[in-house]
């Protein structure tokens, strides 16, 4: 009798894409991201509240051993059928194959599956979700076909894509982001490929989940998001091994991973939360004493300038080490 030939993983076995998969699965991350990467103008046209995960995957063997896809359907406002895509791109480097051709394909690929079950062919709105470490360019139709001159552009297949880059968003844009949720996938993924920021991203995220009205959504993203720590820092994994706590995706251990909650994370967050709330005193005290010595210099300086109305701001400037506009305010402020 012969042996069955072992059979390979037909799904990409990246530990970036199981937490993005994971984490998409959760509407409220897939929306925030449609939000911060798609222009106003076409959000305007889609019926946002229709969007929901698509179950098909389209994407093929050889394509898949670079793009994760995760795909939400819905409509537009007057009706049309819509898919975005969220295209997971994991390389490291922006070297190999050209991502406007994968995405070219995948939109190609999609359309036919879709005229293959007899449906109308859907509009396709990909968004390349990168999280390589080295910053991602998007590429151009003068970077494909260079040289050509503008009488061809109608024979030149033309798209757009979105990207979010993790690499290049600002801490400004998170904190403008509405999706508690999205925000900390986003800075889990950064933790990914920074391992030196995964003890910060970890006690945040243990203050979030801790806070979750949910307890099966907080243990669920808990046991995702330590999986995927422990698979991109040994130091990590080492950390929570040695504490007798060991999780893998294939196997979940529910109980154990309550256990761990009730147990870890619970006494950790009020830790945290209260070595925050010292913090906030002793800055209160902190400014508190600022205020009270920059309220007794004005009066010493104003006092000065009062019995020597012939120093210049300049010269007062350097006497007491303050800027020149300091002075010069103060002057204002004495003939109000």
């Amino acid at each position: 009798m012969q042996k069955k030939k072992n059979r390979k993983p037909t799904g990409p076995n990246n530990p970036h894409d199981k937490i993005a998969r994971h984490f998409l699965q959760y509407p409220d991350v897939a929306v925030g991201l449609v939000h911060y990467s798609v222009p106003e103008t076409m959000i305007g046209r889609i019926d946002m509240h229709s969007l929901a995960p698509g179950k098909e995957s389209f994407v093929d063997h050889h394509l898949a051993a670079h793009i994760l896809d995760i795909c939400y359907t819905g409509c537009l406002k007057d009706g049309t059928n819509l898919r975005i895509s969220f295209l997971f791109e994991h390389k490291s480097s922006r070297t190999g194959s050209s991502v406007y051709f994968q995405l070219r394909r995948y939109i190609v690929q999609v359309n036919q599956m879709e005229m293959q079950q007899g449906l109308k062919p859907s509009m396709v709105i990909p968004i390349l979700l990168y999280h390589g470490t080295v910053p991602f360019r998007k590429e151009s139709l003068s970077d494909l076909f260079p040289g050509y001159s503008e009488e061809f552009a109608p024979v030149i297949p033309d798209f757009d894509y979105y990207v979010v880059d993790v690499n290049e968003i600002s801490e400004e844009s998170l904190d403008n982001l509405q999706s508690a949720l999205l925000l900390n996938f986003l800075r889990v993924l950064m933790g990914g490929i920074n391992p030196d920021k995964i003890a910060a991203v970890w006690d945040n995220f243990l203050i979030f989940v801790s806070g979750m009205p949910n307890p099966g959504q907080t243990l669920d993203l808990l046991q995702a998001v330590m999986a995927y720590f422990q698979r991109v820092s040994p130091e990590f994994k080492q950390t929570y091994q040695d504490m007798g706590y060991q999780y893998e995706y294939v196997t979940p251990e529910e109980l154990q991973v309550k256990a761990f909650f009730d147990n870890y994370v619970i006494p950790r967050v009020k830790k945290l939360q209260e070595e925050e709330r010292e913090r906030l005193r002793e800055d209160s005290i902190k400014e508190g004493i600022n205020a009270g010595r920059n309220e007794g210099l004005e009066r010493t300086i104003i006092t000065f300038m009062k019995n020597a109305p012939h120093y210049s701001d300049t010269d007062l400037a350097g006497l007491f080490e303050v800027a020149p506009e300091f002075i010069h305010r103060l002057r204002e402020k004495m003939k109000s």
